[in-house]
Parts: C-alpha cells; sequence; structure tokens
C-alpha cells in the first residue's frame, strides 16, 4: 500500500500516528475561527471622520478648561491636537464613501418618468 497517509510509512508507533492526526485536525477546527476573530478585529482598528472629530472636540474643550485654569501652553498644546486631529477628520471624510451620492439614482434600463 503505497498511497497510504505518510504517517504510516515513518517510524513513529501506532499510537503516535494517531495523536498526530488528531492534533492536525485540533489545529484545522481553530484555524478558520482565529482567522475570522482576527480579521473582525483589525477591521475595526480604523478610526472614522466622526471618531477624529469627536476627539478633536474633546481637546478642545479640554483646551478651553485649561486655558480657564491659567495653564496656556498646555491649552495652546490641546489646541495643537484638535487641529491635528480635524486635519485626520477631513483625510479620513476624503476616503469613505458612505458621504458620497450614488453616481446613478437608478439603473440605466430603468426609464424615469417625465416630471411636467
Amino acid at each position: 500500500m503505497k498511497g497510504t497517509f505518510a504517517l504510516n510509512q515513518s517510524s513513529l508507533t501506532r499510537f503516535e500516528q494517531v495523536h498526530c492526526i488528531k492534533a492536525l485536525r485540533m489545529t484545522n477546527k481553530f484555524t478558520l475561527p482565529l482567522l475570522l476573530i482576527a480579521a473582525m478585529g483589525l477591521a475595526g482598528c480604523d478610526k472614522s471622520s466622526e471618531d477624529h472629530v469627536q476627539d478633536a472636540n474633546k481637546h478642545v474643550e479640554t483646551a478651553d478648561q485649561k486655558q480657564a485654569e491659567g495653564n496656556p501652553q498646555q491649552a495652546a498644546d490641546e489646541k495643537t491636537q484638535a487641529d491635528k486631529d480635524y486635519a485626520a477628520a477631513r483625510d479620513a471624510r476624503a476616503t469613505e464613501d458612505r458621504h458620497q451620492p450614488p453616481s446613478l439614482a437608478s439603473p440605466g434600463y430603468i426609464k424615469e418618468p417625465e416630471k411636467k
């Protein structure tokens, strides 16, 4: 029987062969769910433009508080960070498609009624 599993031809005992096969099956069971969890986790890492705007608004509030407390240097640092967050929000908004209107409201084969 030349076409049998490669482990049968090795010097492993039958007990070792069975446990090796079981270990391979166990790793195959967990590989797909682990990949899916990793993909979903990475997909959730990107901040949207709204998240950047919220962060910038928090920095503006903190800057106002620092200015009221008499810490102009810390207030300036917070305003600088707010400006960076607003810039990141503009960049993120430019790449997001959900704010763009659809290119065609209806497919070409559907005729829209004439307006009178």
